[in-house]
């Protein structure tokens, strides 16, 4: 399993075909978040299509999500995946309405790094794709672990990379991977919105 749970597989199909079809990422699905203190898929989705076509292919019944004020730094969603279940269990809305009301200076916290990050990769041209393979091979993996993790070809990663070096001057994966670090613990503030998802299963 990989971020919050999720597998490398289901966040590569996601980002592929899904991302934009997510009804969390909707003005409705905003509004409700807005007015109450936690929304689940049948609130935001009530058609059911998102959940049927791609959550159940990789056995998640159901999410419910919450969104924290930051104040001026900016907003950060928290979404809950279940697996095993039909509905949302009650005992999982509590667990979130707790977090939401304890994790209000962690969520500032987390605005402002995410922020001063895309602040400071502001002049970087990338593709969504190239990023991907910037953030792995800064990572360390190799071009066969990347082509493994994004499901593509290593000659394909090798094109990325090269652009990525090109792009952002970098001679060397060396050099990505030390400037990378330093975005991970950036100084500095700004204004956003982050996510964070919790996989439950």
């Amino acid at each position: 399993m990989s971020r919050g749970g999720y597998s490398p597989r289901f966040l590569a199909d996601y980002t592929a075909r899904w991302v934009d079809a997510d009804p969390f990422r909707t003005e409705r699905a905003r509004r409700l978040l807005t007015a109450a203190d936690v929304v689940t898929l049948d609130e935001v989705a009530p058609d059911r299509e998102y959940a049927e076509r791609f959550l159940r292919s990789y056995g998640i019944t159901g999410k419910v999500a919450t969104m924290i004020d930051g104040g001026p730094a900016g907003v950060l969603y928290v979404g809950m995946a279940m697996r095993d279940t039909p509905h949302v269990p009650a005992r999982d809305l509590a667990v979130l309405r707790a977090l939401r009301r304890h994790l209000t200076p962690l969520a500032v916290e987390q605005l402002t790094r995410h922020r001063e990050q895309m602040a400071s990769r502001a002049d970087w041209r990338l593709t969504p794709r190239e990023w991907e393979v910037a953030r792995l091979a800064a990572q360390g993996l190799t071009n066969r672990g990347i082509a493994d993790r994004l499901f593509v070809g290593v000659d394909t990663v090798k094109k990325h990379l090269s652009r990525v070096l090109d792009e952002t001057g970098c001679a060397s994966r060396v050099e990505l991977a030390a400037r990378w670090r330093q975005w991970e613990h950036p100084s500095g503030a700004r204004n956003g919105t982050a996510t964070a998802d919790i996989y439950s299963g």
